[in-house]
């Protein structure tokens, strides 16, 4: 824990040894790497369905089963990074291995969601993509879980996503009742979202999970819909949305799947202390 705030944190170097991993190549494949995230980013994606259409295809690390399967990440023309753990790792792949990359982190924005697939189709040099039908159905699965969710107060917490603040302000936009952001700091790429929360929203609360004071507060807020298992810890609500660093989420497919599952565990209930014994969450 000591090392966590460093220069160097374990999660960013965990990253960088992997990837170095990788093979060499002087011939590169079209294939794109989507690096930083644990799972890969769900197949019905837009953009991994676009880069496909136009011959390019999408890389992961758990798609391999062997070492030797792996390594071929290194011959790919671009690395897509999703999360701030792994832009070390994509900075020392260009120096190492000539891997081009770009910082296209998961966002709930609709506008930085086209943005970002705009960017990474201009260095792939393919025409930009027309996601209007997909940003179309992505706004109805919204309106169906504010219908779904009647009111119900919302708690967000930064293990589940990286972009609590983003999916915060997405969900106020709509007219849900985000209660609770339980966050241990701000990215950079957040602080917009974040300032804006706290200029239009003052009552949504911005609590630190690690603060002395934080166990104890919410106990027995029932109600609470909880996306992350740290926000069902602290409110004590059975209604958990059971994701960690947003999953396979990306792009306007990530936000009809949030949406999914948010109405999806409306109607369920978990055993809170065996689902944080199940998610190894360390309180």
């Amino acid at each position: 824990p000591i090392t966590g705030d460093g220069p160097a944190p374990p999660a960013v170097t965990i990253q960088d040894t992997i990837y170095s991993l990788t093979g060499d190549a002087e011939q590169k494949d079209r294939a794109v790497n989507f690096i930083g995230s644990n799972l890969a980013i769900e197949r019905d994606n837009e953009l991994i369905g676009w880069l496909g259409q136009n011959g390019i295809e999408s890389r992961h690390i758990s798609q391999y089963k062997t070492f030797d399967e792996f390594r071929e990440m290194g011959k790919s023309t671009l690395n897509i990074v999703t999360s701030p753990l792994a832009l070390y790792a994509a900075k020392q792949m260009k120096l190492r291995k000539g891997i081009d990359y770009g910082y296209f982190p998961v966002s709930y924005s609709f506008d930085e969601i086209e943005r970002d697939a705009a960017g990474v189709c201009e260095k792939l040099g393919i025409p930009a993509p027309d996601f209007s039908k997909e940003k179309q159905k992505a706004e109805g699965k919204i309106l169906e879980t504010l219908k779904s969710l009647a009111g119900r107060p919302v708690s967000i917490d930064y293990a589940a996503t990286y972009r609590p603040f983003g999916l915060a302000r997405l969900l106020l936009e709509y007219g849900f009742r985000v209660d609770t952001i339980f966050s241990s700091e701000c990215l950079p790429v957040e602080r917009e979202d974040m300032n804006w929360i706290l200029k239009n929203h003052r009552g949504v609360k911005v609590l630190q999970p690690e603060h002395f004071s934080m166990p104890g507060q919410f106990a027995g807020s029932k109600q609470h819909l909880c996306i992350g298992f740290e926000a069902a810890y602290f409110t004590g609500s059975p209604h958990v949305v059971p994701l960690a660093a947003d999953g396979g989420h990306y792009g306007y497919a990530g936000i009809i799947s949030m949406m999914e599952k948010m109405r999806r565990e409306c109607g369920h209930e978990y055993d809170l202390e065996q689902l944080v014994k199940d998610s190894g969450l360390v309180v």
